[in-house]
């Protein structure tokens, strides 16, 4: 596998070449391969269309006692925030009680979250984004209290008393990663310059990155791309200015790609104020503002991250796990998949309010319906 490497050195940065011509500060003069625009072209088509369901459509073998209590470990990230909330939802719908601890943002927040969470005694506990190596002993913790733990969005097996780690996995990130690579592919005609931009301490969205990367190697070898590491503590502080610097440093840029849409918070003023705002930004994982930058022409595309589902998926998974069901086909059912754009954006499903990717807007029926519940 192609891998990026990041240089730390408070903003990382490397610059991952993928052609033979061109440089820092010049346009390249490579010829584009007009086969890899055409296999990106029809890859975005094939996820251009809205998802005709939830993703899974395994119905459990019975109705889910009702009473159990699961803890969320929820981390700062405003997306995080939206998926507590559907994962409130589910749980009501499934008659459980539902609960949320904070994560600090410091090197102990995971592990001091989590030894709080196993001192109320749930049923489960879920967590999401950090590998189990950030909650220190707390996860040998949990076990020895025989408090079942579940993951998304991670990279590494199940193990211990982790009972699924499959949930917007390197598998399902990796797809997001291709989906963004074709369409900078296809708006820069296979010439395009960009730089990625991720957070180190997620594992899951360094994927993103490599998966972005290794395609555009493949259908675009007249491409070259940066990437960038940056910490979450970033978002909304120092994140646009790391953009910008990344910009300036090589004139050649045009194209600034985020693993999630709130890397993005104040970036549009700081590239405007810069005399940047040509950049084209798109993504994975839009949030309120990305999706208005879409309406408006000003932001590319963005990936749909159905944050609503995957609340609901992680309290089908533990209602599969109370049943004694096997996970086993759960875990191969990827979230669904949709690109963005200006072009479909008025028939994409969206909250109400048109703040949030939903991708399906019978979600919570088929839910129901798999659970056995009304």
């Amino acid at each position: 596998m192609r891998r990026t490497k990041a240089i730390a050195s408070g903003l990382t940065a490397l610059a991952l070449l993928l052609t033979s011509c061109g440089g820092s500060g010049t346009e390249s003069t490579a010829i584009a391969d007009e086969s890899g625009i055409a296999a990106a072209e029809e890859y975005l088509a094939s996820v251009s269309g809205n998802p005709d369901g939830i993703g899974i459509d395994i119905p459990l073998s019975k109705t889910p006692e009702t009473g159990k209590y699961i803890i969320l470990l929820l981390t700062g990230e405003p997306v995080a925030k939206a998926k507590s909330d559907a994962m409130a939802a589910a749980a009501d719908a499934l008659g459980w009680r539902y609960e949320t601890i904070a994560v600090g943002a410091t090197a102990e927040g995971p592990q001091q979250a989590m030894q709080s969470a196993i001192a109320k005694n749930p049923d489960g506990i879920h967590f999401s984004g950090f590998p189990s190596a950030a909650f220190g002993g707390a996860i040998a913790a949990a076990e020895e209290a025989g408090i079942p733990l579940l993951a998304d969005s991670i990279t590494e097996d199940k193990s211990g008393p982790i009972i699924s780690t499959a949930l917007d996995n390197g598998t399902q990130v990796a797809n997001w990663g291709k989906m963004v690579a074709a369409q900078f592919i296809v708006d820069s005609k296979g010439v395009g310059q960009g730089a990625t931009f991720t957070m180190s301490e997620y594992p899951n969205l360094v994927v993103w990155q490599e998966s972005l990367a290794e395609t555009v190697a493949e259908w675009c070898p007249a491409c070259e791309l940066t990437a960038v590491a940056t910490p979450a503590s970033d978002i909304g502080t120092k994140m646009p200015g790391s953009v910008v610097s990344t910009v300036q440093r090589d004139t050649g840029i045009e194209y600034a790609m985020s693993s999630i849409g709130d890397q993005t918070l104040g970036l549009a003023p700081a590239l405007q104020a810069a005399g940047l705002s040509e950049t084209n930004v798109l993504g994975e994982t839009p949030s309120e503002a990305n999706i208005e930058a879409i309406r408006a022409g000003t932001e590319n595309g963005w990936t749909g991250f159905p944050t609503i589902i995957l609340g609901w998926r992680v309290m089908d998974m533990w209602a599969r796990y109370f049943n004694g069901d096997d996970l086993a086909e759960a875990e191969k059912a990827l979230l669904p998949l949709q690109m963005i754009t200006q072009d479909n954006l008025d028939d994409v499903s969206l909250t109400e309010e048109g703040n949030y990717y939903v991708g399906f807007a019978d979600y919570a029926d088929q839910f129901k319906a798999l659970w056995k519940v009304s």
